[in-house]
């Protein structure tokens, strides 16, 4: 999914731009993915704390961001920096990417608590990825509801609350997979007018 963020499209710049503009960052750098030994997929800060503790040095906080042709995306994420300040991720990547596009937060701590991802729709009229972003912010807010926000690891959730989010979440994200789009394709507003002299202008 990760893109080299300075040769995407001006639509997805554009879109960058707003979700830079709603985390209150800036200054995105690429940093190096060097996966430890032990480190565990989607396990940031345990990851870190387990380097610094080898290696020393220390960790950084802020946002890991990722971008595709219908969605702009910053991810929590956490960094080791070595003693010498070179920032490494040591969390491997279920994309295998080699390196991570990521802007330090000051704001954020390790408190133990997740944080929801900052999804932004690279077409700002478009139903379905709305949709699917608010979808994800629902199913975020179900699972750290109450007491599961201080709980890790797997967390047991009645199917009834889970499972209609679940199947909607899948099917809003098979229809954006299967959507065409380009310049040349009817715009994703719903126009009849091509993207290139609508919204992807």
């Amino acid at each position: 999914m990760l893109k080299p963020l300075d040769t995407a499209p001006p639509t997805v710049r554009r879109a960058l731009d707003r979700l830079y503009r709603r985390l209150r960052v800036h200054n995105v750098v690429t940093v190096p993915v060097r996966p430890e030994p032990d480190a565990v997929f989607d396990e940031c800060f345990v990851a870190v704390a387990q380097k610094i503790r080898r290696d020393g040095g220390g960790a950084v906080y802020g946002w890991a961001i990722w971008a595709d042709p219908l969605v702009v995306e910053a991810e929590c994420h956490a960094v080791w920096q070595s003693p010498i300040g070179d920032l490494v991720d040591v969390t491997p990547k279920r994309n295998g990417a080699a390196a991570i596009s990521f802007v330090h937060d000051p704001t954020i701590v390790d408190d133990g608590r997740q944080q929801n991802n900052v999804r932004v729709a690279v077409y700002e009229k478009d139903a379905v990825v709305d949709q699917f972003i608010r979808v994800c912010d629902e199913i975020f807010e179900v699972t750290n509801r109450g007491e599961r926000a201080d709980q890790l690891g797997m967390i047991a959730i009645p199917a009834e609350e889970i499972e209609p989010l679940i199947q909607k979440q899948a099917r809003l994200a098979r229809q954006m997979a299967e959507r065409r789009f380009g310049a040349d394709e009817a715009c994703v507003c719903g126009s009849s007018r091509r993207q290139k002299h609508c919204c992807g202008a």
